[in-house]
């Protein structure tokens, strides 16, 4: 079938190499969380073989040229809806093995333990894709709406923690804390974009997106990732935890490429539903997953890689 709105088209007999690649996720995943690592990496291994076809082969070469020298892209792919598919894929397969071979023996190494939980699956499937989404993607490409709107973000989440840090301010209800929150961030979200509107100004953030897109973007992938070591408590925080913990992380950091690929090839709105359906799957596997761990080794595994959507 094919939409007259969009340029691409959905083909019926890529239903059954969906349905086998999605079932042989969750396969590996449950022989993953019941202590049995062997079979369920031979599992996801062979679950790649589902994508990879010669479309898939054609995106992940261009992803992996875009890792190496980010660009801005010129136009957006004719089939977005195949891309984004492969991407999703791609997104969960490289997760879980960087989560599984680099995260999870980091985390053994540093005595990493997870404070991270899914106490509002919502938080997980919406909030924490459109937040995250709009404080690091968004201002990939640079216009004065996106700088804007990523200021209001960070300015309205920071006041909101420090308000809730510092109690000597006399605001109990928390619909004080986020009243003033939102006054700040208004008053931030103002003051930006009358300034990205004056020529200097404005002159200079394009030339560093132009001239240096690599730093920028290089910079939003590795604060993506970084920002999710707080998801984890050290038993001790020495030189060697704050060198290697950025390994802990590693999922995040592949996962924040990725998603910045999607959002300057197919749209900030790609970027949150891909973002949103990882999450998704990880909040079902978490709470209805009929295979529960057992081993330490299993459970620090597991808060791992489920950490790694978070």
């Amino acid at each position: 079938m094919q939409s007259p709105w969009f340029k691409w088209r959905v083909s019926w007999r890529n239903v059954p190499w969906v349905v086998g690649w999605a079932g042989s996720l969750w396969g590996a995943w449950l022989f993953l969380r019941s202590g049995n690592f062997i079979l369920g990496l031979l599992i996801l291994l062979l679950s790649l073989g589902l994508l990879w076809g010669r479309a898939g082969i054609s995106i992940l070469s261009t992803l992996n040229r875009f890792c190496l020298n980010p660009a801005l892209p010129d136009t957006k792919p004719t089939s977005p809806w195949s891309w984004g598919c492969y991407l999703f894929g791609y997104n969960l397969f490289l997760t879980i093995i960087s989560a599984t071979f680099v995260a999870f023996p980091m985390g053994k190494h540093l005595g990493a333990s997870s404070i991270a939980g899914i106490p509002r699956p919502w938080i997980w499937v919406l909030f924490a894709p459109v937040t995250e989404e709009l404080l690091f993607r968004l201002p990939l490409r640079y216009s004065v709406i996106n700088f804007t709107i990523t200021a209001l973000l960070i300015t309205l989440l920071t006041v909101r923690r420090l308000l809730l840090k510092l109690g000597s301010f006399g605001l109990a209800t928390a619909t004080e804390r986020w009243l003033w929150s939102a006054v700040f961030a208004i008053l931030v979200g103002s003051v930006l974009f009358v300034l990205l509107r004056s020529e200097p100004l404005t002159r200079l953030v394009k030339n560093i997106w132009l001239n240096h897109f690599r730093s920028v973007l290089y910079a939003s992938c590795f604060a993506f990732g970084l920002v999710h070591i707080f998801n984890f408590r050290f038993t001790v925080l020495t030189a060697e935890t704050l060198l290697l913990a950025p390994l802990l992380v590693l999922p995040q950091i592949i996962s924040g490429f990725i998603l910045a690929f999607t959002r300057l090839h197919l749209g900030i709105s790609w970027c949150i539903a891909l973002h949103a359906a990882n999450n998704f799957l990880v909040v079902v596997w978490v709470t209805i997953g009929p295979v529960r761990p057992r081993s330490s080794g299993t459970i620090l595994l597991f808060e791992v890689i489920r950490n790694c959507f978070g």
